[in-house]
């Protein structure tokens, strides 16, 4: 592939009193160090010796290209006044270190790129330090790369390449892509950001010893709806047809059974959730695969078995074509991936359909006899399986066994029996086991379903009839402190931008578990408590309004350092004075404050949910976080809740505290009216609408209190 490559000349020696400090990581770089004085003229031209970036720096300066992937550069330095070239190189990783980064964490991403780190390091015969979010898959098979952690810094690095999608401001960043990185294979895109030549390259996997078996692996799930196959009855007819040939179907999916309204087909084999190394063990036993666009369906390429690959999502140019079966229908609309930006945001992202009969045609329109088809006509059934009447029984086989509308009302049936009310938590990995606890103690009193958000995590909350799905976001910006310690306990600080990134999730979290999951949901706070109470949450809230209800504010008027606090009608020193003024909104027909730990939403809250997410995400206020939401999410809320005049809530629901408030309230009582007794601690008015206890994040304390109110 690569023996037509040139040799690189070195570069021209100093002979000067200038240092020049030449690299290509990000960019091509050049520095000039020097005691003296001078300009010089710099140029980066490319192979074709086209100059495409030029400038004048001083001594003690140095220059950048904004183009970051591959070129092969030759760096000019001319001296300014007299034109003569005081220092030049070519570029020439060979012997030096390079260090490669995939960006995503994806498993298809990291399996479609990672192959083409080694061909760089062939190609130029240079030391590679490569990371991944997924080392652990390759580093025993590729020991001639030095395998670091994502994020690491290497000091020596002649080069630096980031593999990944890149947009900036909603367009694709041309500075990091070659090409338009939609338009070709999710192969391609390594290659053209190295610079390589395209061929399709499979990773190298550890090798298995697995029994093959008369076994076909499925993977029906993925991280958005428009990925699925929403065919009603194609996974049914396949799993059906295959059991009928004598295969077993394996579910190699670890989503559990009704994720996101998603139901195995009946008859299929589940085999228990276990490590990479177990999931290709289980991919060699298969005879072949059938998944649709999802990491699974990659993995199953780079172990080599045959993929049946079904999508409408994708275009067929976008999955690799080795040991595939792709099956699209061209006839409806496809490939929106290649058309539009995807919002990973969005579960059910259909940007040209949605919300018409239309929605996800694209895999709806492919039927369970075409997949059936085409495995057979790839010769990929056993050949004692396949007869020479085989279309003819097809054919009866549909005939006499699939009846769709039972099949959709059976589907129907079970999301309305599953998901007519649920409780929503979300958390990172520092709160999992306090929201571990928290949904334990909503179901010590509850049998409603729990869904629990992990940001950015893999981790599942293993409390029965707890779904657990895996939310990602972007948290990066902020070195400062996310939290702060008190003893065994541990709070937020809500100053930092990391900190700020994942509390305006809340208004996304709850669109996304209405659209996918229930018709209304009760948002709780992961550092909760529940009390026998909790099922009345729901009993407080209107599911005509088009608002959710938020639990009264311990206080109507908030502080934070020496901000806050008003003067009689005048409101212009209170906390959310700034983003009243940036967002229009006459803070002075303000009633209750209202805090975001606790609030029940309808579907018919999904506008109300996207605005309020706009406004956490304004420019001004992520650059400004301190100053126009100084209480994060909850200083947006309560603007937008002025803006739009909607006053009704929950009432006070809940009492700030440990095992120790537990007893206290008891022995204090209700009253009838909310009892403040202390700073930030406040008793409902009756023992009723005591639903739960907060801010306690020890899990050992968590259990304790479980314990204890199993017997209030």
């Amino acid at each position: 592939m690569y023996k037509s490559l040139r040799k690189n000349p070195s570069p021209i020696k100093e002979t000067s009193p200038f240092k020049f400090i030449c690299n290509y990581n990000d960019g091509a770089y050049l520095e000039v160090n020097s005691a003296l004085k001078a300009k010089f003229k710099v140029e980066f031209s490319n192979s074709k010796g086209q100059i495409e970036y030029s400038t004048e720096i001083g001594t003690n300066m140095w220059c950048k290209t904004s183009k970051k992937y591959f070129e092969e550069y030759s760096c000019t330095v001319k001296d300014a006044e007299t034109g003569k070239v005081v220092f030049f190189e070519k570029y020439n990783p060979a012997g030096k270190r390079v260090y490669i980064a995939l960006e995503s964490k994806s498993l298809g991403d990291t399996m479609a790129w990672f192959p083409y780190i080694d061909e760089f390091r062939k190609k130029w015969n240079c030391s590679v330090s490569c990371s991944t979010f997924h080392n652990n898959l390759f580093a025993g098979q590729y020991p001639e790369l030095d395998f670091v952690s994502p994020g690491s810094i290497i000091g020596d690095a002649y080069a630096t390449y980031r593999i990944g999608l890149f947009f900036d401001q909603g367009k694709i960043d041309y500075s990091r892509h070659r090409k338009d990185p939609t338009k070709i294979s999710l192969l391609e895109m390594a290659t053209d950001i190295l610079g390589l030549e395209y061929e399709e390259v499979r990773p190298r996997l550890r090798p298995s010893s697995a029994e093959k078996k008369k076994r076909v692996g499925i993977g029906m799930h993925s991280t958005a709806q428009t990925k699925y196959w929403n065919n009603a009855t194609g996974w049914q007819e396949l799993t059906d047809f295959l059991i009928s040939k004598g295969y077993e179907v394996v579910m190699l999916s670890k989503e559990e059974d009704g994720y996101m309204g998603n139901f195995y087909p009946r008859g299929v084999v589940k085999l228990p959730e276990s490590s990479f190394d177990d999931l290709i063990d289980n991919l060699n036993s298969c005879e072949f695969f059938v998944g649709i666009s999802s990491g699974l369906s990659w993995l199953a390429w780079a172990v080599n078995i045959p993929v049946v690959l079904i999508s409408g999502f994708t275009g067929a140019y976008m999955e690799p074509t080795n040991n595939v079966v792709r099956i699209i229908e061209k006839s409806v609309c496809n490939d929106c991936w290649g058309r539009h930006k995807f919002d990973p945001g969005d579960w059910n992202w259909c940007p040209d359909h949605k919300g018409t009969p239309r929605q996800f045609e694209c895999s709806k329109s492919i039927t369970g006899k075409m997949v059936i088809d085409q495995i057979i006509t790839s010769n990929l059934l056993r050949e004692e399986d396949v007869s020479k009447n085989d279309e003819e029984r097809i054919l009866k086989f549909f005939e006499k066994k699939y009846d769709i509308e039972y099949l959709e009302e059976d589907i129907l049936l079970k999301k309305k029996l599953k998901n007519k009310r649920s409780y929503v938590l979300y958390a990172d990995e520092k709160y999992f086991g306090t929201v571990s606890k928290c949904a334990e103690s909503i179901r010590a009193f509850s049998d409603l379903p729990i869904y629990v958000y992990m940001m950015n995590s893999d981790k599942k909350v293993d409390v029965e009839g707890t779904h657990t799905i895996k939310w990602d976001c972007e948290v990066d910006g902020d070195d400062s402190q996310m939290y702060i310690e008190d003893g065994t306990n541990f709070y937020i600080n809500r100053l930092n931008k990391r900190i700020y990134a994942m509390l305006i999730q809340r208004p996304l979290v709850a669109k996304h578990a209405l659209e996918s999951h229930s018709e209304t949901i009760s948002y709780v706070d992961c550092d909760s408590i529940a009390t026998k109470n909790v099922d009345s949450i729901f009993e407080y809230y209107d599911e005509l309004e088009d608002y959710p209800f938020f639990v009264e504010g311990i206080y109507d008027f908030f502080m934070m350092g020496s901000r806050g606090g008003v003067v009689g009608d005048d409101y212009s020193t209170s906390l959310e004075q700034p983003a009243c003024e940036l967002f229009g909104v006459d803070q002075s027909v303000r009633k209750r404050y209202r805090q975001t730990g606790y609030f029940v939403a309808g579907k018919k809250c999904i506008d109300f949910l996207e605005e309020w997410h706009s406004m956490c995400a304004h420019p001004s206020v992520v650059k400004e976080n301190a100053l126009y939401a100084p209480y994060n999410e909850e200083t947006m809320l309560n603007v937008l809740l002025w803006k739009k005049q909607k006053f009704e809530g929950l009432p006070y629901i809940y009492v700030n505290g440990g095992f120790s408030a537990i007893e206290e309230v008891y022995s204090i009582g209700f009253s009838g009216e909310s009892n403040h007794i202390r700073d930030w601690v406040k008793i409902p008015a009756t023992e009723e609408k005591l639903l739960f206890f907060h801010g306690e994040k020890n899990p050992e304390n968590m259990s304790m209190m479980i314990e204890s109110m199993k017997h209030k």
